[in-house]
C-alpha cells in the first residue's frame, strides 16, 4: 500500500490557558511583487579554462567585483546570484590576490578586547543562574581587502553571469498565504530573499550557512580552540500571511589563528611536537587550512588532506627542473637553504603529489572547528556561552538594529523589502501536564514539568537477585563495603526490588592492563556462584579522570558484548564515602539501574496509549562520526512493547557513513513487531513513529524511503495498523520568551508553552512545543511536523500525545524537551557507537554501505543476545 499526500494543517487547537509570548522572527512587512533573475555563477581563469575556486576565494573574487558593478546584484557564495536588473549573459574581469586573508585587522580585534575563558580564565561568565552573557553586538567593520601592489602576485579572474529563471515573486506571496501549493519557483523565491538578507552580515563577518561569526570579544577555550560568537539569520515562511526573518545569536568553535602548526600540536596534544604520534597528527590537523611560510611572500594556502607514512628523510621525490632524486630534508636544504628540525615527523599532505614539513606551516584565521569537543570544552563553551532568556532577547534586538540594520540596508531597499524591528508577538497555549504516577498508584502532579520522588517509589521493580560490586578505584575493603551497603540500602528506599543484601565487591586497579576484563570476568563468576543464579547486574565505581572514557568503554564492551550482563558505573567522587552519597544522587543512579533491568520509573496518567487500544511507539535516530573519520553513520530504532509505553525493545544498525536515511528501516521495524508480538500476542493496531535528526528538504526521501518501508512491513504481516509519522526537530534558532508573569523559575516559558498559528508553516501540520522546564540558560522548544496522520488526530490529540509521552524519560524527575521515543533512539544510537570497531585512517580507507572500510573493516559489534530486547543504554 503507499502512503498518501502529506496531511493538510487541521483546525487550530483549543485546550490549555491562552498566554502571549515573544518569537525571535521578525516580520517582513512590505515585500515587493517583482521580479527577481537568477543567474549561474561560473568563474574562469586567465586562459578562459572553468575554474572552481573555494568558497573563500569566490567571495573575494565577487567583493573586488561588486565594487565595480553600477548595479546591485547579490552571490550566494557558491554557484547563484540574483538581482532585480536582468542581464543575458556578462563576463566581468577581476584582479585579486590568491593568498590573500580578508579579515578584520589585529588591531581591530585587539581593541576589541578578545577575552581569555576557559578553566581559570576571566572570560565566559556562568549567565543561567545569576551570571550574564548579554552579547553587544560588534563594530560594523567590513572586512577589507588590502590594495593589489605592482610586486604582488596577482591573478585574473572572470566572473561569467548567465540567466538562469526568473522568480515573479508573487508566487512566494500565494504560498504564504495558503492560495497555493509550495512551488518550486516559490522555492527559488525564498532562496533568493535568503541571499538579500545574508549580502550585508557576509561582507562584515565570516558567515557559514545561516549563522555569521566574528573574532571580537572571542574566549579561549583552551587546546588551540576559541569560542567565537555572532548571529542566525534565516527565513522562515508562516500562516500569519508574511515571511519573518529568524534572528538569533550564534556561537561556534574556532581553530585559533595566526600560530604556527607545530605550537598548534604542541598546545592541543599536551605534549612534544617531536613525540605527536602519526594518530594524533591526523586527529588534530586533517581538514584544517594552512599556509606556508618557508617562501617569504610566495606562500601556499591549502586544506590538509592526510599525513603521510613517511617523514622528511624517508619521503623522496624527482625534481621536475633538474632530474634529481631529493629527500624532502636534503631539497629543503638545498632550494631554501632550511634545516629541517624536526625530520622523523610525517609530513602534511596537500594532495595525493605534495607535502610539507609541519614546521613550516601556519594556521589560517577564521576555521571553523568542525569536530567534536572534549568534556572539559564542551563545559567552558556553555559557561562562556549560556544566557538568560532575557539577555537572550535583548541582544537579538539590539543585532536588529545595530547589525543588520534592516532599516537601512541597500540590498533590501533595492528589491522594496521592509522588515520590522519588532519581535512576532505570538498567541500561545500552556497544556495542562499529566499527573505521574509511581508505586502504589501514587499520583503527583506534572505541572511545571518538575517533580521529586520523596514519599514515592519506582512504580516496576523488576527482582534483583545476583549483582556485584566493583570499585576501579583506590579504596580500601573496607570502606568499598561501607559504600555498597549505604548504595543498597538508599536504592531500596527508592523502591528498587534487591533480594540480596550481600553481594560480592571486588577492588580492582585499573591501570594494569587487562584489569578492566578481569575484574568483571571475576564479578560475573563470583555472582553467580554466591547468589546461586545468573548475575543481573554489575555495578562499577569509577574516576572521573582522567582515564573515564576509556575504562567507561571498556566496561560496557565487556559487559554488553561479552558477558551479557547490564552494567551501572556510578562516579566516584559521588560516593567516596559512605556519608557523601547524596539521596538525590543515588536515587538518580537507581532509575537507571532499574529501566535497565526492564523496570520503570513512573507511568502517566491519562497514559500515551488509550485503554484497550493496542499501540507501539516507535523512535529513529540517526549518528553520525565527527568529520574526517572513517567510521560509518549508526541508525537506531525503539520501540515500545507494553501499555504504558515504558518498556523498549532496542534495534541499531551500521550504514554508509554521513547518510541521514535508514535504508533497512523496514527490517528494523519487522523485527519490532516480531518482539510486540511476542510480549502481546498481537500486533499494534496503531503506530506512532517519531523521526530525529532530519531538516525540511529531507520530509521526501523520509517519506518515500521511512515511511513507505514501515508501511510495506505492516503490509506483510497482513496489518491493518493506522500509522502514523511524526518528524521531530531540536536543531533550530527559534526560541520563545515570555511576555508575562507566565514563566519557570529560569525564566524561560513555563512546560507546556504550544503554539500552532502565526509563525507555523502555512499548509503542513506542524507544531511548536516546550515541554520541559529551563535548568540554566535559554530553553529551545521543539517543532513537531507530522508526515502521515493515518488515525485522522486532530491537533489537541496530537499535542496531547507529544507533551504527555516527554513525561516518560524515566532517567529524572523531569520532563524532557522531545518525547521519550525519540530521547530513547538518540541515546540508543549515540550509545552504540562505543561498539564501532576497526577504524584506521589509511588512505585508502572508505566506508561501504555494510560498515566496512576499503583496508580495514568498521564493524558494528552487537551487543550479547540475551539483552538485546533491554534498555542497556539508558
Amino acid at each position: 500500500m503507499t502512503i498518501g499526500p502529506m496531511p493538510s494543517r487541521p483546525s487550530k487547537g483549543q485546550k490549555g490557558q491562552n498566554v502571549v509570548v515573544n518569537a525571535n522572527l521578525f516580520p517582513i512587512t512590505k515585500f515587493a511583487e517583482i521580479a527577481i533573475h537568477q543567474y549561474d555563477i561560473t568563474f574562469k581563469d586567465e586562459s578562459g579554462k572553468e575554474i572552481l575556486p573555494n568558497i573563500e576565494n569566490a567571495r573575494k573574487i565577487w567583493r573586488r567585483a561588486e565594487e565595480t558593478l553600477p548595479y546591485i546584484i547579490v552571490y550566494d557564495g557558491r554557484k547563484l546570484a540574483f538581482s532585480k536588473k536582468k542581464l543575458s549573459y556578462e563576463e566581468i574581469p577581476v584582479k585579486y590576490l590568491p593568498n590573500e586573508e580578508m579579515e578584520i585587522s589585529e588591531e581591530q580585534r585587539r581593541s576589541s578586547g578578545g577575552q581569555r575563558g576557559g578553566r581559570g580564565g576571566r572570560g565566559g561568565g556562568r549567565g543561567g543562574r545569576g551570571g550574564s552573557n548579554y552579547f553587544t553586538p560588534p563594530n560594523m567593520v567590513m572586512k577589507q581587502l588590502a590594495a593589489i601592489k605592482p610586486t604582488d602576485d596577482v591573478r585574473t579572474a572572470k566572473i561569467c553571469i548567465k540567466h538562469a529563471a526568473e522568480i515573479d515573486m508573487r508566487d512566494v506571496l500565494k504560498f504564504i498565504r495558503g492560495q497555493a501549493e509550495k512551488s518550486e519557483v516559490a522555492l527559488q523565491g525564498i532562496n533568493a530573499l535568503s541571499a538579500y538578507i545574508r549580502q550585508m552580515p557576509s561582507n562584515v563577518f565570516y558567515p557559514f550557512k545561516s549563522n555569521f561569526f566574528t573574532p571580537e570579544g572571542n574566549v579561549s577555550i583552551g587546546q588551540g580552540l576559541d569560542i567565537w560568537k555572532g548571529y542566525h539569520q534565516s527565513i522562515r515562511a508562516m500562516l500569519a500571511g508574511h515571511l519573518g526573518i529568524n534572528v538569533d545569536v550564534a556561537s561556534a568553535a574556532f581553530i585559533t589563528g595566526g600560530v604556527s602548526v607545530k605550537d598548534y600540536v604542541r598546545g592541543c596534544s599536551g605534549t612534544r611536537i617531536e613525540d605527536a604520534s602519526r594518530r594524533v597528527l591526523h586527529e588534530l590537523l586533517v581538514g584544517v587550512q594552512v599556509k606556508t611560510t618557508h617562501r617569504g611572500d610566495k606562500m601556499e594556502r591549502f586544506k590538509i588532506q592526510d599525513i603521510s607514512t613517511k617523514n622528511a628523510r624517508t619521503c623522496e621525490f624527482t625534481d621536475r627542473k633538474s632530474g634529481r632524486v631529493y629527500t624532502v630534508y636534503d631539497y629543503f636544504k638545498s632550494e631554501y637553504n632550511y634545516t629541517i628540525q624536526y625530520p622523523e615527523l610525517p609530513l602534511v599532505k596537500k594532495n595525493k603529489t605534495s607535502a610539507f614539513p609541519i614546521e613550516v606551516l601556519h594556521i589560517i584565521a577564521a576555521q571553523r572547528f568542525g569536530k567534536l569537543l572534549n568534556p572539559n570544552q564542551t563545559a567552558d563553551m556553555i559557561r562562556a556561552t549560556v544566557q538568560k532568556p532575557n539577555d537572550r532577547e535583548r541582544s537579538i534586538k539590539d543585532a536588529v538594529v545595530q547589525t543588520f540594520r534592516y532599516h537601512d540596508n541597500k540590498y533590501l531597499k533595492d528589491i522594496g523589502v521592509e522588515v520590522s524591528t519588532d519581535m512576532a508577538k505570538v498567541n500561545a497555549r500552556l497544556l495542562r501536564a499529566p499527573d505521574v504516577t509511581f508505586s502504589n498508584n501514587k499520583r503527583v502532579s506534572g505541572q511545571g514539568g518538575v517533580w521529586n520522588l520523596r514519599d514515592s517509589k519506582l512504580v516496576d521493580t523488576p527482582a534483583l537477585y545476583s549483582y556485584a560490586f566493583v570499585f576501579f578505584v583506590q579504596v580500601s575493603s573496607s570502606e568499598a563495603s561501607d559504600i555498597t551497603r549505604t548504595i543498597v540500602e538508599k536504592w531500596k528506599v527508592a523502591g528498587m526490588n534487591i533480594k540480596n543484601d550481600d553481594p560480592p565487591i571486588l577492588v580492582i586497579n585499573p591501570s594494569i592492563p587487562g584489569n578492566v576484563r578481569g575484574g568483571l570476568q571475576k564479578a560475573f563468576g563470583e555472582s553467580n556462584e554466591k547468589m546461586g543464579q545468573r548475575c543481573q547486574l554489575l555495578v562499577c565505581i569509577i574516576e572521573p579522570v582522567p582515564n573515564r572514557t576509556v575504562v567507561y568503554q571498556q566496561i560496557k564492551r565487556v559487559t554488553l558484548g561479552e558477558a551479557g550482563v547490564v552494567s551501572q558505573c556510578i562516579q566516584f567522587k559521588n560516593v567516596r564515602t559512605a556519608r557523601d552519597i547524596k539521596d538525590q544522587y543515588i536515587c538518580n543512579v537507581a532509575m537507571k539501574a532499574n529501566i535497565k533491568l526492564g523496570g520503570a520509573t513512573n507511568y502517566v496518567s491519562p497514559a500515551p496509549a488509550p485503554k484497550g487500544k493496542a499501540v507501539m511507539f516507535v523512535g529513529l535516530d540517526v549518528t553520525h562520526a565527527a568529520p574526517y573519520s572513517n567510521a560509518p553513520s549508526v541508525a537506531a530504532l525503539v520501540a515500545s512493547t507494553d501499555d504504558e509505553a515504558t518498556n523498549y525493545c532496542t534495534f541499531v544498525v551500521a550504514q554508509q557513513k554521513r547518510v541521514e536515511i535508514i535504508l533497512e528501516v523496514g527490517t528494523m521495524f519487522t523485527k519490532a513487531l516480531d518482539e510486540y508480538y511476542a510480549v502481546n500476542k498481537k500486533y499494534p493496531e496503531e503506530v506512532f513513529v517519531f523521526r530525529d535528526g532530519v531538516d525540511n528538504g529531507q520530509f521526501k526521501n523520509v517519506r518515500d524511503v521511512e515511511v513507505q518501508s514501515i508501511r510495506d512491513a505492516l503490509d506483510k504481516k497482513n496489518s491493518k495498523a493506522k500509522l502514523n509519522f511524526t518528524v521531530v526537530q531540536k536543531r533550530h534558532h527559534l526560541r520563545l520568551f515570555p511576555t508575562d508573569r507566565n514563566k519557570d523559575r529560569s525564566e524561560n516559558c513555563n512546560a507546556g508553552t504550544v503554539i500552532d498559528n502565526e509563525i507555523v508553516h502555512p499548509t503542513e501540520f506542524n507544531f511548536i512545543l516546550q515541554s520541559h522546564s529551563g535548568i540554566q540558560g535559554m530553553s529551545r522548544p521543539t517543532i513537531y511536523t507530522v508526515l502521515l496522520n493515518d488515525s485522522k488526530l486532530g491537533a489537541d490529540e496530537f499535542q496531547e500525545l507529544c507533551f504527555n509521552l516527554c513525561f516518560l524519560s524515566e532517567r529524572a524527575t523531569r520532563s524532557i524537551s522531545v518525547v521519550a521515543p525519540s530521547y530513547r533512539a538518540h541515546l540508543a544510537a549515540f550509545y552504540a557507537r562505543m561498539f564501532l570497531t576497526g577504524e584506521d585512517i589509511s588512505d585508502t580507507t572508505s566506508v561501504s554501505s555494510g560498515g566496512t572500510t576499503g583496508s580495514s573493516k568498521i564493524t558494528l559489534t552487537a551487543v550479547a543476545k540475551g539483552i538485546q530486547n533491554t534498555m542497556y543504554y539508558m
